[in-house]
């Protein structure tokens, strides 16, 4: 929730945004781990990319395949590419380590080719690579892209 309402650029109230929204959830306890969760992912530089270009948070998006099945969900960051692509971004708290990254990536990967194909659909427009973005506690943020090789689901 803290992502979705500070400044991606300068992370301006975050101490603030932290309390209430650890007091919403109530998770006061976690506000400094939360803290600490939110600076990681505003340090990756995929986050910092979307922040110096045209940006949207807590996207819902929504289709229905040919079959009638739903695919529904609702993106932490979408961004404008300089080629005019969008790119989802998915956050992700899992402590992990870098040598786990490919086994969470193929874990998450279908949650966010479906963002992506969903993207496509509904824009008409090309979508780029959808991007995890594991915020960590010790460490730098980890980030996997998810190559352009996956099924999509139209």
């Amino acid at each position: 929730g803290v992502l979705q309402a500070v400044p991606l650029d300068t992370a301006e109230g975050i101490e603030a945004t932290v309390r209430a929204q650890c007091v919403a959830e109530g998770v006061t306890e976690y506000a400094e781990l939360v803290a600490t969760l939110v600076r990681s992912a505003l340090a990756s530089p995929t986050v910092q990319r979307a922040a110096a270009r045209p940006h949207w948070r807590e996207s819902w998006v929504a289709m229905v395949l040919d079959d009638g099945t739903v695919l529904e969900g609702i993106v932490d960051l979408i961004y404008r590419e300089d080629d005019d692509s969008l790119v989802v971004v998915d956050y992700k708290t899992d402590s992990i380590e870098p040598s786990e990254l490919p086994v969470r990536t193929a874990y998450y990967g279908p949650q966010v080719r479906a963002y992506r194909d969903i993207l496509r659909v509904a824009t008409r427009s090309e979508a780029g690579d959808p991007v995890l973005v594991f915020a960590r506690d010790i460490g730098d943020p980890l980030e996997s892209r998810l190559g352009a090789s996956t099924p999509d689901h139209r």
